[in-house]
């Protein structure tokens, strides 16, 4: 059998380094996307009802 495979410190260091950035990242793209979402669903009831207030009063 051969030898196990040793990773250089800097190889570590690098690859902790990129999953510490990367799931906080997506982590908040998840937030931001579900806000937008309910946002976008927000803004279009409200201009539902506006339209509808509007042709309630004509």
């Amino acid at each position: 059998m051969g030898a196990p495979a040793v990773f250089p410190f800097r190889t570590k260091l690098t690859v902790l380094g990129a999953l510490l950035t990367i799931v906080p990242l997506t982590a908040l793209g998840y937030a931001l996307m579900s806000k937008a979402s309910e946002t976008v669903r927000t803004m279009t009831r409200e201009y539902q009802l506006s339209v509808a207030g509007d042709l309630s009063r004509t």
